[in-house]
């Protein structure tokens, strides 16, 4: 048997928006560049649990309008943590504790910090969860963050307290700064004004690289073909079986939920962090496909990514408004958006 041709998928389109309502977004009163901050975890060194990483991360996020954060936040593989013995520092000692307190501790406990250092803050946070995260759902999709007893149930030792609450802060209220912190699925698409944003943070792309076993004669960027291929199977993981066939790399796919790993539409970003080398680059479809690397790598920090996305010229959506207003445009944000990969 020869094989003469190779059969692709196709992407799906691309989003689309009205041109008075980018007008609005891009050159209304007060808009500016859309920045947004991206990194994934590990979030603290593997020599101890501080999460100083995360810490600076902060820090330095503080000024974007969005901050993107993909799990691990409790690595099951850290050293200090996968022996499910956990231990955290109090006001009365060293105390044990279960992940789930582990994590109201060490995350939720950061971002309430951050809020309150910084009232003036404009910016959200979105957090996705990991297959590698000690105190959350190991299955695929999964679910967003939650506590796993609904308003926490209370310690037999310390009446004060709760047991099985993340205790995650800002993610509800009536008021339009309430609710800063956003907790969604992985995978997941969420909107940032006009542009759709794609992310998982399963390593798709390691699997996939070890899964491959053709490609065209013609592609020379190996990232960047196997970033394609999610976008042309229209999958946030295609591959079957889940792991692709690779020994040591289990998904625990639940394949009567697969239709969430679907694309309803190709994203304008696609935020795939992997172990492979950092890079952002524009695909054929016009995805703009950002790897951002880890924050925490071995005992010294990683990588983030931060992207600036500027608005489309005026003119020409004067242009296109007075001839179609009514007509949706394609966003076009690869050719306006500046990624770097900034070290931590």
């Amino acid at each position: 048997m020869v094989v003469k041709n190779l059969c692709e998928g196709v992407p799906r389109p691309l989003p689309r928006s009205a041109p008075d309502e980018l007008m609005k977004l891009h050159h209304g009163v007060g808009s500016q560049p859309l920045s947004i901050a991206v990194a994934a975890g590990p979030f603290c060194t593997n020599d101890n649990l501080d999460y100083e990483p995360l810490s600076d991360l902060l820090h330095s996020a503080k000024h974007n309008d969005v901050l993107v954060l993909c799990g691990p936040f409790v690595d099951v593989n850290h050293p200090k943590l996968s022996g499910g013995d956990v231990d955290i520092e109090t006001e009365d000692g060293v105390e044990s504790v279960d992940y789930d307190t582990f994590f109201n501790f060490k995350i939720s406990g950061v971002l309430e910090t951050l809020y309150e250092e910084n009232p003036d803050t404009k910016l959200q946070v979105v957090l996705v969860p990991s297959l590698h995260d000690a105190h959350h759902d190991y299955v695929f999709p999964q679910p967003p963050f939650a506590d796993r007893v609904e308003g926490g149930q209370q310690s037999p030792f310390f009446p004060e307290e709760k047991l099985f609450t993340l205790d995650i802060p800002h993610t509800g209220g009536l008021g339009e700064d309430s609710k800063r912190v956003h907790c969604v699925s992985n995978p997941a698409m969420i909107k940032v004004n006009e542009v759709v944003v794609g992310v998982t943070s399963t390593d798709v792309l390691m699997q996939l690289g070890k899964a491959e076993i053709a490609q065209r004669p013609m592609s020379s960027n190996r990232l960047g073909r196997l970033a394609e291929h999610l976008l042309k199977q229209q999958s946030f993981h295609p591959l079957f079986p889940a792991n692709g066939g690779v020994a040591g790399e289990p998904v625990p796919v639940d394949m009567t939920k697969s239709d969430r790993l679907r694309m309803p539409m190709s994203p304008d970003v696609l935020l795939v962090p992997s172990r492979l080398a950092t890079f952002a680059r524009k695909l054929d479809n016009g995805t703009l496909v950002v790897n951002p690397g880890q924050l925490a790598r071995g005992s010294g920090g990683g990588t983030f990514a931060s992207l600036t996305i500027g608005g489309l010229p005026k003119e020409a959506l004067e242009q296109v408004a007075a001839k179609e207003p009514s007509t949706p445009i394609p966003h076009q944000v690869a050719e306006r958006t500046a990624v770097q990969i900034r070290r931590i």
